[in-house]
């Protein structure tokens, strides 16, 4: 096949060929019988192409694995490899190699759970046919896919220059809130212009596929630079720092990005990161009313509390401050601060519960910086960094060797360092110290005996309060015992109707929710929390209602 009609750059094409070989050899181990290590066949080639490489041979090694009656435990890979996200590792492991014996297709570099466009629903991965021309455009290869859109390394012909053109997946298809959504994201990369973000070129529309082009960054995601080892504290404390620097830039106009995460930080040749995909901006000033209160828009492992709860109105500055600690976490220990099998599960971990400390996952990180991590995910907002600026001006400290402002100093410090400093005046208030403990001593003395006159009397009465209390607490126990049966009855029924949803019976599901809804009795507790409302909102979406066997 002539150059100009392949796809691929000869980079790329020699990439593809070098992991074929060695899934081959992997692959050839396994037909004779041997145990080979994956970690072994990864270091055969660079560290920047593992990742790709390391979902191919973990595919390879399930189809034989489970050929022969073994069975897979996602734990056991998780262990391994931590750097894998859950759900890339179970598309993986539930993937069939082709009839003809060939690979599956190895799936983006972005090894992170996807990002939610809405409670409980994945944005689309659906395939976009490749196409060689689009206007102005030459596509080369297809470099990533996002929620929203597909993006395409391509030579723009007119200037002659490598772009990264984005265009929506559904193309004529989308909806308006879709298109809407589109525009809003390069609407706000284009108010931007830091060399921390990567810059919108053109945005337009192109028999009927709307499209935006942007600066092509030569590199790799910070997702896939840590897939398989963590960095070391120095290295990730100056990338989030470079990072925070443009996040405060967007912030001061007015953007908050609301999806950063790894995969949305690319790095380029000179090891620079610069933060991408506006999908779920939110302007300060001007909010075009694409999000309502009570969707969860974002990353679940990399998003704040008030973001993963639905309170729209809540998310700000701060919660690209949270943001920034959760990437910080991740690449320092090799794992998001939450995650879990199912996002619902992940959402409800990054609301209710605090993170493992990052020291506990790698010992060898320093407490400086794992006191800013823990400071950036603080659930309270007040209790974070009150802007990126003052992230990275602590990451500054850090780096520098300085005392960071986050790490408390103990009292009995802080009153040694002040005597310290005034010697005089800490002299005279040990001496009114040692004067007040002298009276202290004889007060004692007579309030101890006018004590026992006082015992005899208020015996009684503290009898007689302990039996009040005891008739209170068992009033209380009464109503807890209620209450926690009318939980347990809503467990059992949500469960239910949870076990319906998932066999597509809606009907019954529709049934078991309207019965909780009917136990609400006016004035009283309602016990319906995120998931009643979750499964309320999904048998009502279009998308159930399909035919078997068909799109």
């Amino acid at each position: 096949m002539a150059e100009s009609n392949h796809p691929l750059n000869n980079d790329s094409l020699r990439r593809a060929i070098e992991i074929d070989s060695v899934c081959d050899d992997f692959e050839e181990l396994l037909h004779r019988g041997e145990k080979p290590q994956i970690e072994r066949f990864l270091e055969r080639v660079e560290a920047a192409h593992r990742h790709s490489l390391l979902v191919e041979l973990i595919g390879i090694e399930a189809y034989f694995r489970r050929k022969m009656g073994e069975a897979l435990n996602e734990a056991e890979y998780m262990a391994r490899f931590p750097g894998l996200s859950v759900n890339r590792l179970g598309e993986t492991l539930q993937q069939e190699p082709s009839p003809n014996g060939e690979h599956n297709a190895r799936p983006s570099s972005a090894a992170e759970q996807d990002t939610i466009d809405s409670v409980g629903e994945r944005k689309s991965t659906q395939t976009t046919p490749f196409i060689k021309y689009f206007g102005d455009y030459e596509l080369l290869e297809v470099i990533a896919r996002g929620g929203m859109g597909v993006v395409y390394r391509a030579r723009q012909t007119t200037l002659n220059r490598i772009v990264a053109l984005k265009m929506i997946l559904s193309a004529e298809f989308a909806s308006s809130e879709e298109v809407e959504r589109f525009y809003s994201e390069a609407q706000a990369a284009a108010l931007l212009d830091h060399p921390g973000i990567v810059p919108i070129y053109e945005v337009g529309e192109y028999e009927g596929k709307h499209f935006y082009s942007m600066t092509y960054v030569e590199g790799e995601s910070l997702a896939s630079k840590t897939s398989t080892i963590p960095l070391s504290p120095k290295e990730a404390a100056g990338i989030v720092k470079e990072v925070a620097m443009a996040v405060e830039y967007a912030h001061q106009k007015g953007i908050i990005h609301r999806d950063i995460k790894p995969s949305n930080i690319l790095i380029d040749i000179q090891g620079r990161p610069r933060v991408t995909d506006f999908g779920l901006a939110k302007r300060l000033t001007g909010e075009s009313g694409l999000t309502v209160t009570g969707q969860v828009l974002g990353t679940p492992s990399y998003m704040p509390p008030e973001q993963a709860s639905g309170r729209i109105n809540a998310v700000g500055p701060a919660a690209d401050v949270y943001a920034m600690g959760a990437v910080l976490y991740s690449i320092t220990t090799g794992r998001p601060p939450f995650q879990s099998a199912s996002s619902v599960d992940t959402l409800r971990q990054v609301v209710d519960q605090e993170p493992v400390s990052p020291r506990q996952l790698n010992p060898s990180l320093p407490i400086d910086l794992e006191t800013i991590i823990l400071k950036c995910l603080e659930k309270s907002v007040p209790r974070r960094y009150p802007s990126a600026q003052s992230l990275s001006d602590e990451l500054g400290r850090f780096l520098e060797g300085k005392p960071i402002e986050a790490r408390p100093i103990r009292r009995i410090a802080k009153a040694w360092r002040w005597c310290r400093r005034s010697p005089v005046i800490a002299s005279l208030i040990a001496s009114l110290i040692l004067v007040l403990l002298s009276g202290i001593g004889v007060s004692t003395y007579f309030a101890w005996k006018e004590r026992q006159r006082a015992t005899s009397e208020s015996l009684a009465r503290n009898n007689e309060k302990k039996m009040r209390e005891l008739a209170e607490r068992n009033e209380r126990n009464a109503k807890e015992s209620e209450e926690s049966a009318r939980r347990a009855l809503y467990t059992a029924r949500i469960n239910l109707a949870q076990s319906a949803f998932d066999d597509n019976k809606m009907s019954r599901t529709l049934r078991l929710l309207e019965d909780i809804r009917a136990d609400v009795k006016p004035g009283g507790s309602d016990n319906r929390s995120y998931e009643w409302y979750h499964l309320w909102q999904e048998c009502y979406r279009g998308h159930r209602f399909t035919l078997r066997g068909h799109t």
